[in-house]
């Protein structure tokens, strides 16, 4: 008898799993590796899967539910480090005060307050 897994995805919401979510499920079986079958109705796989379990040739085993990270999750994953992040926005607002453009006064202080931190502790050469 043939053996379908189900695995079923659901996306994260506020840190818990959300069912309403809930991502369509995806099968694999070890008589079809590196295939997953969609859970779509006219899917030529699906299909066959579903007339093998109807006449008895094949099972579908539900153990795997693999919670996915939501588009902030992926993000933040991605994003470079936030100390990469401001380095280039302060070294772009130094350029910008190098060539003459005003900046807003809290921006101005604080390009100050960093520069002069940069110059108390200079980066070793």
């Amino acid at each position: 008898m043939k053996t379908y897994t189900q695995h079923v995805e659901y996306q994260l919401v506020d840190g818990q799993r959300d069912l309403d979510t809930k991502r369509t499920s995806r099968f694999s079986a070890d008589h079809l590796p590196n295939v997953s079958v969609p859970e779509a109705v006219g899917n030529r796989e699906y299909d066959t899967m579903l007339g093998e379990v109807a006449a008895g040739d094949a099972e579908i085993v539900e153990v795997d539910e693999t919670v996915l990270p939501d588009y902030a999750e992926l993000r933040r994953q991605d994003y470079p480090p936030d100390g990469d992040q401001l380095d280039a926005l302060w070294k772009q607002h130094n350029q910008d005060r190098l060539g003459g453009k005003p900046l807003i006064q809290e921006v101005d202080d604080m390009l100050g307050t960093i520069l002069a931190v940069k110059a108390a502790h200079p980066k070793p050469e």
